[in-house]
């Protein structure tokens, strides 16, 4: 994950460059995998079928563009009746259920990866909480999905029976009105199509296991972005927040998450390069304790990226006059007709003018003249009054 800021609003076209640059490095660093091409595989965003076509021109055509959960069930808050509602909770509960199906195999899995680490048999609890659900083919989750609104609709009709009928009711779970059923044919639609579903396994793995820890994570959505994204909130909640301060932050927080990823996800051994501010302190704190050799190991840097002009951050542009002269754009001869001009409007100038004299023009200026200008009249006489005021 990087970061980089931008003249407009979030947009395909906008980040269009940065992506081509991401594909390019992607296919540079798996030159030498016989196993990986560095193709990417699978996108996921918050607006699948909006921009599905311009991220597979930029990725390719191969490249399955997913939607993200969190906000297909975020869109959901705009037709409940009220979101701090007991029932708004079982909504999402018996929506989550729907949404994710955990398959036997991972059951087994599970439950033998507790008993190795437990020692003893775990209780369905523990094993459901361990293991890594799916999300099923767009026809078997159309039926879950509809399963669950069909039921909670037949709910609200029931409820609107009985408030009619003058018995008390506990509320709707749906606003009532169009908007709610415009709202549902949307959400379906991106259930039939296939948006919200898992790829094949033929594709690329869903699951990533840790093989150090044995931890088993799962490869889809955004959600880790998110809380970065809280948590720079935080960060830059203040007032006002300078770009050096911003960018120390954003920079050190998206350091520290695909470090985190990479070592509590893949297993692997954290860069040199990581928090770097901690190991320059580390370091000029060994130093000067006679250890000179701290950190050990070298940074590892990715191979076959030079040929990559990427910027990470801000941009900075030196206007063209400073690049003039190193572009070659500005002729010699301007320049000295430039040179010429300063110098006569230089000697245009009257700079002294003698007493009972008239003005003089250049640059003859007498030993007078270049002492220093009494301003505050230290060495002067001065002559004050005192001026007593009454106030009535």
């Amino acid at each position: 994950m990087s970061w980089k800021f931008y003249e407009g609003t979030e947009s395909v076209e906008t980040a269009k460059k940065d992506l081509l640059l991401l594909k390019k490095r992607n296919e540079l660093l798996f030159r030498d995998d016989p196993e990986d091409d560095g193709t990417i595989r699978a996108c996921c965003v918050d607006n699948c079928c909006s921009v599905g076509g311009k991220l597979k021109k930029i990725a390719g055509p191969e490249t399955l563009i997913k939607l993200d959960t969190f906000h297909w069930q975020q869109r959901w808050d705009d037709v409940l009746a009220d979101e701090n509602s007991e029932k708004t909770a079982i909504f999402r509960k018996l929506m989550r259920r729907a949404l994710f199906l955990v398959e036997d195999k991972e059951i087994q899995r599970a439950e033998a990866f507790l008993v190795a680490k437990k020692k003893k048999k775990p209780s369905p609890r523990e094993t459901f909480k361990e293991a890594k659900a799916t999300m099923p083919p767009a026809d078997v989750l159309e039926r879950r999905v509809m399963a669950v609104l069909q039921a909670l609709i037949e709910k609200d009709h029931q409820a609107d029976r009985s408030r009619m009928a003058g018995e008390p009711t506990a509320g709707r779970f749906f606003k009532p009105g169009a908007n709610t059923l415009n709202v549902m044919l949307n959400q379906m639609s991106h259930v039939k199509k296939g948006c919200l579903s898992d790829p094949p396994a033929s594709v690329f793995p869903m699951f990533r296991e840790n093989p150090k820890t044995g931890k088993t994570f799962a490869a889809r959505f955004t959600g880790t972005n998110e809380v970065d994204n809280r948590c720079l909130n935080r960060l830059l909640d203040t007032p006002s927040v300078g770009l050096t301060r911003a960018d120390r932050l954003i920079h050190n927080c998206c350091e520290r998450s695909n470090d985190n990823k990479m070592v509590n996800r893949l297993g692997l051994d954290p860069s040199v390069t990581s928090r770097t501010e901690h190991h320059t302190m580390l370091h000029s704190l060994s130093s000067k304790c006679g250890f000179e050799d701290f950190p050990k190991k070298k940074p590892v840097c990715p191979r076959n990226i030079d040929a990559l002009d990427e910027r990470i951050g801000f941009d900075c542009h030196l206007p063209a006059a400073f690049t003039a002269n190193e572009e070659g754009d500005v002729d010699e001869e301007d320049n000295d007709s430039e040179t010429e001009d300063m110098i006569d409007f230089l000697n245009d100038i009257y700079l002294t003018v003698p007493v009972g004299g008239e003005a003089s023009s250049g640059m003859d200026l007498s030993d007078e003249d270049l002492q220093p200008i009494d301003a505050f009249a230290f060495e002067s006489t001065v002559r004050c009054k005192c001026v007593r005021a009454h106030c009535a």
